[in-house]
């Protein structure tokens, strides 16, 4: 299924809750976001994008490092975790989102000069959670890494991580986005929801 090009354009979206006779814009989570539209396949070379320069990501006392991303598409979204933005001698971790028709997560951890077809890879997690991806409105995700290499990811509204897996040698200096068979839009460098006080004319898309 093809994004809408309403959607691919990011034209404000709203909903109508008849139940509460209000409308509902389901990208109001988006506010302050930047925008990455990933035209790249699974196996082409993408940019990566230096945390460093992050406004929002966050590190608290006990060491814990947060950071907010969004991703909206239908299914089969990469987010990929490694230490230096060029290179194929550095390892990579992917969260594998929505795969198999959006009915699984799986966690792999390779290196980047195996980025190929038939290649193989570590699975450090295999999560059966279906529906996570929706074209009509985005997933907000709150990935969570703490110092002895245990991470979480959280979606907006819940309590507790529906992914969890532990990687000694997980490296959050850069991160990318890829595609495998079907649009998919990301938003990263989100605010913290804690965070979140921007008023609109200071918030950007």
């Amino acid at each position: 299924m093809s994004l809408p090009t309403v959607v691919l354009s990011l034209i404000v979206l709203a909903q109508f809750d008849a139940s509460s006779s209000s409308p509902i814009n389901e990208f109001e989570s988006l506010r302050g976001c930047h925008q990455f539209n990933s035209h790249s396949g699974y196996y082409a070379v993408h940019p990566y994008f230096n945390t460093s320069t992050f406004k929002n990501i966050q590190t608290d006392g006990n060491g814990v490092t947060r950071l907010r991303i969004g991703v909206l598409g239908d299914k089969h979204a990469a987010i990929r975790f490694t230490s230096v933005p060029t290179g194929y001698t550095a390892s990579m971790t992917e969260i594998a989102l929505a795969y198999y028709d959006n009915n699984r997560t799986d966690i792999r951890k390779y290196s980047r000069s195996l980025l190929s077809p038939g290649a193989a890879w570590t699975n450090l997690g295999e999560f059966h959670v279906k529906n996570v991806m929706n074209i009509y409105k985005p997933v907000m995700l709150t990935v969570a890494i703490r110092p002895n290499g245990l991470v979480t990811v959280t979606r907006d509204g819940e309590n507790v991580p529906f992914l969890l897996f532990n990687d000694p040698s997980f490296s959050f200096k850069f991160i990318g986005f890829c595609k495998w068979d079907v649009p998919v839009v990301y938003f990263y460098d989100c605010p913290l929801l804690q965070e979140r006080k921007c008023a609109c004319d200071d918030c950007k898309f």
